[in-house]
């Protein structure tokens, strides 16, 4: 629980693989958020109703948008035109649905999260790889759409200038 930005996945929704609202959604509907939460978490982490907290300034419930629903991810990937390939990864035009996720560093648990969610994402085709290294790596790399497409972070502050460093589009 923070009064800031929860525990956040931020799509880059500028990459081409990103552009279409359908790969998003499905994206989000793979994810077990409870499965992660009960897998690595104790009860004093709740599951978050939003991406801001429900301490924030502006917050506002938006869970119905989070919900696990794997036919569903399935579903939306299939009206997108992904299509499983040999092994496992979906494939469209000759591209595979290959995303690269930054580890939060700060996070003391980032990388077991995004391991856990390369494996729900991996059930329903899409493939996860993850960019390692120090934090000057990392950001050098999640400054480059082409090297970090989903951007895993949590800002437990909640002053506005925290919103603005994780929202506002120059970012």
């Amino acid at each position: 629980p923070t009064n800031g930005v929860t525990n956040s996945l931020a799509l880059r929704f500028g990459h081409p693989l990103l552009t279409d609202i359908h790969v998003r959604e499905a994206i989000f509907s793979a994810i077990d958020r409870e499965a992660i939460l009960e897998a690595l978490f104790t009860e004093s982490y709740p599951l978050a109703t939003s991406s801001l907290a429900k301490g924030a300034r502006g917050y506002k419930d938006q869970s119905a948008a989070l919900v696990y629903d794997q036919a569903k991810a399935t579903s939306l990937l299939d009206e997108a035109g992904w299509v499983v390939g040999s092994d496992g990864i979906r494939e469209k035009d000759g591209e595979r649905l290959a995303l690269t996720f930054n580890i939060a560093l700060p996070q003391p648990r980032s990388a077991d999260v995004v391991t856990i969610i390369q494996d729900q994402l991996r059930q329903v085709g899409i493939e996860v790889s993850t960019i390692s290294g120090d934090q000057a790596a990392q950001t050098a790399a999640a400054n480059d759409i082409n090297q970090v497409q989903v951007y895993h972070s949590m800002v437990a502050r909640a002053d506005y200038d925290v919103i603005k460093s994780q929202y506002h589009s120059a970012n």
